[in-house]
C-alpha cells in the first residue's frame, strides 16, 4: 500500500525500493509504472560526470575506455526486462556534420552500459552535453 501527500508518495508496507508503486486506471488496471532510474550527465574528454542529489538510482558513471560509459544502479532491477530510454540532447556535431548517438552495449540487473557512436558509425571521444538515460520496468 502506498500513501499519496502533497509532495511525495510513500509506500506503507514492505521495504527496499521494490516492488515499485503501479498506476491503476479507475478499474484497477495497472496501466503503468514510475521510472527506476535516471540522470542527466555530460561527457567531455572521456569522463562522463552527472551523480548528483538530481539523480535516481544512479550511484557510478564509470568511464570503461574510449566512448564507452557503465552507468551503475544503487538498488539493481528486478530483472532484465527492462528499458533503457537515452537521449544526447546538446551533442556536438562531428566535423562530416551527424550527430552522436548512444548504443546499448550490455545491459545487466545492476548497470547498462552506453557506446557514443557518430550518425555514420564513428566512435572516438565525443563532446556530450545534458545526455539522459531513464529505466523502467514492467515489474
Amino acid at each position: 500500500m502506498a500513501v499519496l501527500g502533497s509532495n511525495f508518495i510513500r509506500r506503507t508496507t514492505g521495504t527496499g525500493f521494490f516492488p515499485a508503486i503501479d498506476i491503476k486506471n479507475s478499474n484497477g488496471t495497472r496501466s503503468g509504472a514510475l521510472c527506476r532510474a535516471h540522470i542527466t550527465f555530460n561527457y567531455t574528454n572521456l569522463v562522463a560526470t552527472g551523480v548528483n542529489d538530481t539523480s535516481f538510482n544512479v550511484n557510478i558513471l564509470e568511464n570503461i575506455s574510449i566512448g564507452l560509459i557503465k552507468v551503475m544502479f544503487t538498488n539493481s532491477m528486478p530483472d532484465v526486462d527492462y528499458t533503457v530510454i537515452m537521449n544526447a540532447q546538446n551533442s556536438r556535431v562531428i566535423g562530416n556534420g551527424n550527430r552522436i548517438f548512444f548504443h546499448l552495449r550490455d545491459k545487466q540487473l545492476g548497470y547498462v552500459i552506453l557506446e557514443t557512436v557518430g550518425g555514420a558509425g564513428e566512435n572516438g571521444m565525443f563532446v556530450i552535453e545534458d545526455a539522459d538515460l531513464i529505466v523502467f520496468t514492467e515489474s
